[in-house]
């Protein structure tokens, strides 16, 4: 709020004229809209939702009058409510939820542990309720674990073919070749052994698990550690004793493109069969767990919001949560809203998340009706503990530019000393690198 405020009072600052240089008919132009800007839509999301609600309140379902619960008084509300729900349980043995309450008091290790899972979860309510409808809703076990399965390989899959499309197998087949002709011992020969089986798979299917496979089992024995330890195998395979003059940059490529290779999953259909048993076991247990929470969950929400509305009071969660329900349910408000506004700002969108990428599309009816304008740099998305997600960011860009939209890069940096800048563009080019690796990782721009 201080920061919409600090913009509001900058931009009525520019309006007003240098009298060395701007004359009195400018002045009196712009007059009406410095009295103007009084009123000016500057504000958070959560204030902006705030004031569509008070204006649609009883298409909303919200008190005409209601305040804001925030802070202590929320947290308090939230506990307050947490734990008599629980008591009320506790104490009723004829009570529906005893029995999940006692498995998770259980599981849980006791009360306070489970009071602040449960606050967790009501804090994060358009999560909750996202999973319950795209996976919870079914009230068939089986089902849901198959869907779940299948969403870990679909997940894995895409993972897979991202980190391979970044593995340069030519010029691994290359470096391998080169220093195989100095390497010596148990782990060269196997690796030598198992060249002509990559070559021909390579040749007749890219993809295939046998490749990722073979792949996986040379970077086990040409290299030892993980991650920033990894480094050549020196026992068995390239003695410290070798002469490494000419193949440096041959050994490094190796390292990094073993090291890239040992991060590419396996597939959940090429594990073990041996391990399935305990596999399915660990599914029925948290599938269980889940199950015993999401109806806890839903009693304490209820009960949660009755608290809210006795008090007149919205959270920080219902005013987005409620906005969004408003527009995406009522036709005429929505098409009303579209037709005020017609652009739209918003800043550091590197911290937006889901639920306000979905009220950014109703406002603007997809980017088709009205402009929008979105500041903001990935590299600096680092709240996702409060739920920003920096996908977000990565599909509006590419919606706006797909929409005939500009991608305007600012890539100088008016802060911070020459030498600062060059030694942050060389650490973290290396660093962070392409992006490629996963979909929460973002390219490096020097």
């Amino acid at each position: 709020e201080k920061a919409a405020a600090e913009m509001k009072e900058r931009v009525i600052e520019e309006l007003f004229p240098q009298k060395e240089r701007d004359g009195l008919e400018q002045d009196n132009s712009l007059q009406d809209f410095r009295e103007e800007m009084g009123t000016a839509h500057i504000s958070t999301i959560h204030a902006f939702c705030s004031r569509i609600l008070r204006e649609f309140p009883f298409q909303a379902g919200v008190p005409a009058n209601f305040s804001i619960l925030q802070g202590i008084d929320q947290k308090l509300l939230l506990q307050n409510t947490l734990k008599k729900t629980l008591k009320n349980i506790a104490t009723n043995k004829e009570d529906e939820d005893r029995d999940e309450l006692t498995r998770l008091l259980k599981r849980y290790g006791g009360q306070q542990r489970l009071v602040d899972l449960l606050s967790t979860m009501i804090n994060q309510y358009d999560v909750l309720e996202h999973l319950m409808q795209i996976i919870y809703r079914d009230i068939n076990d089986t089902e849901i674990r198959e869907t779940l399965q299948e969403r870990v390989r679909e997940r894995e899959q895409q993972i897979r073919e991202r980190l391979m499309s970044t593995i340069d197998i030519p010029e691994f087949f290359r470096c391998l070749n080169t220093v195989l002709q100095v390497a010596r011992g148990k782990r060269a020969e196997e690796a030598k052994n198992l060249i002509p089986q990559l070559e021909e798979r390579y040749e007749t299917n890219l993809n295939s698990p046998e490749i990722l496979n073979l792949l996986k089992e040379i970077a086990q024995l040409i290299t030892v550690g993980e991650n920033k330890d990894t480094k050549i195998a020196t026992q068995s395979f390239l003695p410290k004793s070798v002469d490494r003059t000419d193949i440096t940059d041959e050994i490094d490529f190796l390292v990094s493109t073993a090291k890239k290779i040992k991060s590419v999953p396996i597939l959940e259909n090429e594990k073990d069969d041996d391990k399935t048993d305990d596999i399915e076991t660990d599914n029925d247990f948290l599938l269980s767990t889940v199950r015993d929470l999401l109806t806890l969950y839903t009693r304490i929400s209820k009960a949660y919001s009755t608290a809210k509305l006795s008090q007149g009071t919205l959270d920080f969660n219902d005013l987005q949560l409620r906005t969004r329900d408003l527009l995406r349910n009522n036709h005429e408000i929505r098409q009303t809203l579209i037709k005020r506004h017609k652009y739209y700002m918003v800043d550091e969108y590197q911290d937006t998340n889901e639920l306000q990428y979905e009220l950014v599309m109703l406002l603007t009816n997809e980017i088709k009706s009205v402009n929008l304008f979105i500041v903001g740099d990935p590299k600096q998305s680092i709240y996702a503990f409060r739920g920003a997600d920096v996908r977000v960011f990565e599909k509006t860009k590419e919606k706006i530019v797909n929409d005939g939209g500009k991608d305007i890069r600012l890539t100088e940096n008016f802060r911070s000393l020459r030498d600062t800048v060059g030694f942050v563009n060389y650490f973290f080019n290396d660093l962070m690198g392409d992006g490629k690796e996963t979909e929460f990782e973002v390219e490096y721009e020097a």
